[in-house]
């Protein structure tokens, strides 16, 4: 299967002259499909250098199914249509698997491409679709050249409605926020791979810094333009909200920067990429003593940033609005 079938008609014999007709009927049997397909081909005897050639006639490989059961019979015909004769029949079993023509897989709404990662706290999800799918077939989603470590997604036996849809979790996408990723997928049958789509292209927007859908730090709690450092106890914590797409251990980075005592610029590292132990958003020990330095009436500055592909790489982490 998968290719044209050839009939071929030897045309030595006596009864075969040039010019004659030769109508041949290829039926097909066991094809999945609701009926027997029947394809009829025709071609004309014809003769080369004073030799008859042997005719060969073509079914079209879309009428060619693995594991059919074949027939093919031919009738001889003079050229205003009356018989001369007819062959026997031939049976044969097609092998091998028949090309599969599938669609991309696609983005169930409210989800839309460009796909703006922190509007969907759920994630999003994308939905093969083949109405051709047998009882026992299924479907695995596939990403053309995954981040290093990503696991193959599952293979799922399509539903009532011959589809099979597959959620893009929001550790997924963040992951691959700023990027476009391929998607396709494969059709099981029988235990192997019997088809795979076409690729699809899916763009995950980058997340802005400073996107006011992300937590603003705060200094146990206070929100207010206004900070009374010497009356911090030492067990003060910078704090955030969990933010969107929050996963425990992510890297973040925090600083303070503000103005020493003689209005000259200071800056203090609170966190440098470190995995966040907080298992509900962030809080991280204050700069006390640092605070306290700070001179009187400046301005204060608290930054905070997190990683959420999980590495630590500054460069890619995503600020969040800062707090003066």
């Amino acid at each position: 299967a998968g290719n044209p079938l050839l009939l071929v008609v030897v045309t030595a014999d006596n009864r075969f002259v040039v010019g004659y007709d030769v109508i041949a009927t290829y039926t097909a049997t066991n094809t999945g499909q609701p009926a027997d397909v029947v394809v009829k081909v025709s071609g004309k005897v014809e003769a080369e250098f004073g030799q008859k050639k042997v005719l060969f006639l073509e079914v079209p490989n879309d009428k060619i199914f693995a594991g059919s059961n074949v027939t093919a019979t031919y009738e001889l015909r003079k050229p205003n249509g009356d018989p001369v004769g007819s062959s026997s029949t031939a049976n044969a079993t097609v092998t091998g698997s028949t090309p599969i023509d599938l669609l991309p897989p696609s983005l169930v709404a409210p989800a839309i491409n460009p796909i703006d990662v922190l509007a969907y706290p759920n994630g999003v999800t994308v939905r093969i679709e083949y109405l051709g799918a047998l009882k026992a077939d299924r479907a695995r989603l596939v990403e053309v050249n995954p981040p290093a470590g990503s696991p193959q997604f599952p293979l799922v036996e399509f539903n009532s409605d011959k589809q099979v849809d597959t959620v893009l979790s929001p550790a997924f996408l963040a992951a691959r926020h700023g990027k476009i990723m391929e998607l396709r997928w494969n059709l099981n049958r029988n235990g192997g791979q019997a088809g795979k789509s076409p690729a699809t292209q899916m763009s995950v927007l980058k997340i802005a810094d400073g996107d006011p859908r992300l937590p603003t730090p705060n200094i146990d709690g206070n929100t207010s333009s206004e900070l009374k450092v010497q009356e911090l106890t030492t067990d003060a914590r910078i704090l955030a909200v969990k933010w969107p797409l929050f996963e425990p251990g992510q890297p973040i980075w925090v600083n303070c920067a503000g103005f020493d005592s003689n209005g000259d610029a200071v800056s203090k590292d609170v966190r440098s990429g470190e995995p966040n132990d907080s298992m509900d958003g962030l809080s991280v020990a204050a700069p006390v003593e640092w605070l306290k330095e700070l001179k009187d009436g400046t301005e204060l500055k608290i930054t905070c940033a997190v990683n959420l592909d999980g590495s630590a790489i500054k460069a890619n982490a995503v600020t969040f609005p800062p707090r003066s």
